[in-house]
């Protein structure tokens, strides 16, 4: 993908949370001016408010999801289209190929034989003299599973490690780390969803809806770091071993 698709895809989910932010406020209004809050259509009002609000958490956990497999899948898809191999990777690139050869066989039910039959069929085809057949073997385009991210687990923690294992430098300025922690929260409360923890509602009901604008703004300014710095580093080739030629 392009600089410009995954920022269009990013926009497109991004201006989803802003009308349910949008649909929210509108709603909230109506209830302010009451003078019997307590009343039934206020109370069903404010239920229904307050599952919008959760749902609004779930907006923004899928736009990080999203972001994330995209910006780094990126990579990996740039190194497919240009038929980088194996061998002219960088180390962390390489650990991932060998990680996705060996997708298979991270069960706890994998035996010995498994893991050594991988191990053959990998060095057979390292090793084989039949033509062109071992630098194909070791293009990124033939890796046995593609690579996928670990869902429902997004946040800063997760995003620092995925950067680490690509080499990807993302040095986060103070004004957008310090507030980079709702990350975290927001990943939370997305899972006692997803789990049945709690409620809707009850998750909702503890939500402010200027809490929701403040954590989208975090949010948002955080994960546009974040593409800018990955599709930099596809624009830049910086995949590459060093002293390779990296064609830009």
């Amino acid at each position: 993908m392009t600089k410009e698709e995954i920022e269009k895809s990013y926009s497109k989910r991004f201006e989803e949370i802003e009308n349910m932010l949008n649909f929210i406020k509108k709603n909230e209004s109506k209830i302010e001016p009451k003078i019997k809050p307590s009343d039934k259509h206020t109370a069903d009002l404010k239920k229904s408010l307050n599952i919008q609000k959760a749902s609004t958490i779930l907006l923004l956990y899928n736009l990080m999801e999203s972001t994330v497999s995209k910006a780094f899948n990126n990579i990996i898809d740039d190194i497919k289209d240009n038929n980088v191999s194996y061998t002219d990777v960088s180390k962390p690139f390489q650990k991932i190929w060998l990680n996705c050869n060996y997708q298979d066989v991270f069960d706890v039910s994998a035996s010995f034989k498994t893991y050594k039959n991988r191990t053959e069929k990998i060095l057979e085809n390292i090793f084989s003299n039949e033509s062109n057949e071992s630098s194909d073997f070791l293009l990124f385009s033939n890796l046995i599973t593609p690579w996928q991210l670990t869902g429902g687990n997004i946040e800063t923690t997760q995003i620092k490690k995925l950067c680490k294992n690509f080499d990807v430098t993302f040095n986060v300025p103070q004004y957008v780390s310090d507030n980079a922690s709702i990350l975290i929260d927001i990943k939370n409360k997305r899972n006692q969803l997803a789990h049945g923890d709690s409620s809707f509602e009850e998750i909702g009901v503890a939500i402010t809806t200027a809490d929701l604008i403040s954590w989208t703004q975090e949010v948002d300014a955080y994960l546009k770091l974040l593409i800018q710095v990955t599709t930099d580093f596809v624009h830049e080739k910086r995949y590459y071993s060093r002293g390779k030629v990296e064609p830009i």
